[in-house]
């Protein structure tokens, strides 16, 4: 019996392939630009924050926001668009090229509510934030 055990845990063990492809990618931020104001919103009502991004390169593939903090209690929250970036030789940088996306919300209260978006970092390397303020009625 054990030498059976020990034949079926072997072939287990050696049957498995764990290959790499050799794919090697990053999770980065993306800076963000205002898009078209929103003046105000209702509660429980979805409503989108429009916003402008640029590609660094075709290797830049975006993966929606992720938050980097939240105040619940004052209304105020904080995000990164998060992009996946494809470590491969052959990227183009892409200078030109403005996409488009929306921030989606649904506030559960009423009150005025700070969203704060990475734009980019100063020439000092601190983060700096685009703040949108929206009424919630």
């Amino acid at each position: 019996m054990r030498k059976l055990f020990a034949f079926f845990l072997v072939a287990i063990l050696f049957s498995c392939n764990v290959s790499d492809d050799g794919t090697n990618f990053d999770v980065v931020k993306l800076g963000v630009e205002p898009g078209k104001p929103i003046a105000s919103a209702s509660v429980n009502i979805p409503f989108q924050i429009p916003l402008t991004y640029s590609r660094p390169s075709s290797c830049h593939f975006t993966d929606g926001f992720i938050i980097l903090d939240e105040d619940i209690e004052n209304n105020t929250f904080t995000f990164a668009l998060a992009a996946t970036f494809i470590q491969e030789e052959n990227c183009e940088t892409l200078v030109t090229e403005k996409s488009q996306i929306s921030f989606p919300f649904v506030a559960k209260n009423t009150g005025n509510f700070k969203f704060l978006f990475w734009k980019g970092e100063d020439e000092n390397g601190l983060d700096e934030f685009l703040t949108i303020e929206v009424t919630v009625k």
